[in-house]
C-alpha cells in the first residue's frame, strides 16, 4: 500500500480522542549564510502549524501523532530537491530513525528513496514517517518542554543544504483524530481532524 494512498483512504475509519502534546518550531539549524525566520498560526480545523521561511525555501509543518505534514515552496529561480534517503527523525527518545513520504509503499520504507524534485515556484506537500512507524507524539512518553527533531537535506543549486528542524512539546491536549491501519490490522495512522 502507498503510503499517500494509505493516508487518503482512512477518511472511512473510525474517529478517536487521542492525548498528545501540541508542537512548535522553535529552532532551525542551516547553513550558516542563510537568514530566516519563524512564525506559527492555525490552519484548517483549528490544527496549529509552523513555518520556517528563508530566501530558498518556505515550509510549513503540522505535527500529528505518526507523521508531520509538510509543504516545503522552492522561492529559488531553479529546481530544487529534497534528499530523502538522508533525511532523519529523531523523537522524544533521542533516537534518530530515517524517514519515508507520500508515495512509498509502506513495505519499502527501508529502501533507498528517489529524491523529490520542486520546481521554481511551486510547492511540494508531503506526509513524513519514521521507518520504525513508531508514535512520534505520543502522550505517555513526553513531558512539556521535550522535543523532536527532523533534518532535511535539501539540495539548491548542486549543494546538499542540511536543515534541522526542532519542536518542542508545549502542553497536552486531548484532540479527535482519524484511526487507519497497516497490513497486521494494528492502528499505526492518527491524523489530528479537530
Amino acid at each position: 500500500m502507498v503510503l499517500g494512498v494509505f493516508f487518503a483512504s482512512c477518511a472511512s475509519r473510525r474517529l478517536a480522542n487521542t492525548t498528545y502534546y501540541n508542537m512548535t518550531l522553535i529552532k532551525v539549524e542551516k547553513p550558516s549564510s542563510v537568514n530566516g525566520k519563524i512564525y506559527d498560526g492555525i490552519g484548517k480545523y483549528g490544527i496549529e502549524f509552523s513555518s520556517y521561511e528563508d530566501e530558498s525555501i518556505d515550509a510549513s509543518f503540522s505535527i500529528h501523532p505518526t507523521h508531520v505534514y509538510l509543504v516545503l515552496e522552492n522561492k529559488t529561480e531553479s529546481t530544487i530537491k529534497v534528499v530523502w534517503d538522508d533525511a532523519v527523525f529523531s523523537g522524544f527518545d533521542n533516537e534518530s530513525d530515517g524517514v519515508y513520504h507520500s508515495g512509498v509503499y509502506v513495505r519499502d520504507r527501508t529502501l533507498s528513496q528517489v529524491p523529490s524534485s520542486i520546481l521554481k515556484g511551486t510547492s511540494l506537500s508531503e506526509l513524513v514517517a519514521p521507518k520504525k512507524m513508531r508514535y512520534i507524539l505520543y502522550g505517555n512518553n513526553a513531558s512539556d518542554g521535550k522535543t523532536i527533531k527532523l533534518l532535511i537535506p535539501i539540495e539548491i543549486g548542486g549543494v546538499k543544504n542540511e536543515y534541522i528542524f526542532t519542536f518542542e512539546s508545549l502542553h497536552k491536549t486531548v484532540r479527535v483524530v482519524k484511526l487507519g491501519g497497516i497490513g497486521d490490522g494494528g492502528v499505526y495512522y492518527r491524523e489530528i481532524i479537530r
